[in-house]
């Protein structure tokens, strides 16, 4: 039996799910309702990140290519009463995220 101890030279590779560079951004927007008793918000969120090596081993075959996200939320808020109706769609551009 060994001491227990485990150690893995990666040697100048990239750690494994951690990409380089990883850019969120989110917007909101106050759609003006006029005389009705309502609030309405549209919400973009965005994010995108550099490859990703999914591997333990560091293995250059496991790289999961760059690729951003886009998520879009529309909100309707009754400004007394507190009831608010949301929709989401997640994953805008069917893209695979990590």
């Amino acid at each position: 039996m060994g001491t227990g101890t485990f150690a893995q030279d990666i040697g100048g590779e990239e750690l494994n799910i951690a990409p380089d560079l990883k850019f969120p951004l989110s917007a909101e927007y106050t759609i003006p309702a006029g005389g009705l008793p309502f609030d309405s918000f549209v919400i973009a969120s965005c994010q995108w990140q550099d490859d990703v090596n999914l591997s333990r081993l560091a293995d250059s075959d496991a790289k999961r290519k760059n690729c951003g996200v886009l998520d879009l939320e529309g909100l309707v808020q009754l400004r007394q009463g507190g009831y608010k109706a949301t929709l989401i769609v997640n994953k805008v551009l069917d893209e695979e995220f990590v």
